[in-house]
């Protein structure tokens, strides 16, 4: 999309540990999830107040925490919301268990639950966004042809 768009691109996750000079999973594992999530909104905060013009990655709970979601909405012009099924989540999740924390050594079954049950907490704030793309079966050129057209 950045590249589309020919502006930057910021990994929420990659800005925080070239900060910490450290893993998001050794920030978990060592100080936990709560100072973690107060890392990422001091990050999110200053990311947003830098950058006029980029594109944000953010992670699944970024926005659900502290006032993280009402800050993208007021400092964004767009924000973007990509809405996949719980089957398209497992199937992309499974591949990454390894990297994120909050789901390694997860079964397939309990990884399913637990998706489930963190979309169901957490869509109230990702509806907040601007604008909702739902991303199952479309190839990454077709995603970004549907945010170009929604941001024009």
């Amino acid at each position: 999309m950045a590249d589309a768009l020919e502006i930057p691109f910021i990994d929420l996750d990659t800005y925080i540990e070239q900060r910490q000079e450290e893993a998001v999973a050794q920030i978990f594992e060592k100080r936990g999830e709560l100072f973690f999530r107060q890392l990422e909104s001091e990050s999110l905060a200053e990311v947003l107040l830098r950058n006029d013009d980029l594109v944000l990655a953010a992670g699944g709970g970024t926005p659900c925490y502290g006032r993280n979601m009402q800050k993208i909405v007021e400092k964004a012009e767009h924000s973007v919301y990509l809405q996949a099924t719980v089957p398209t989540l497992v199937t992309r999740l499974e591949k990454e268990k390894d990297h994120r924390p909050l789901i390694q050594g997860m079964s397939q079954k309990r990884l399913k639950a637990f998706i489930e049950g963190h979309l169901s907490k957490r869509k109230a704030f990702y509806m907040q966004a601007k604008h909702v793309i739902v991303v199952d079966n479309k190839t990454v050129e077709t995603i970004v042809s549907e945010i170009k057209d929604v941001l024009t």
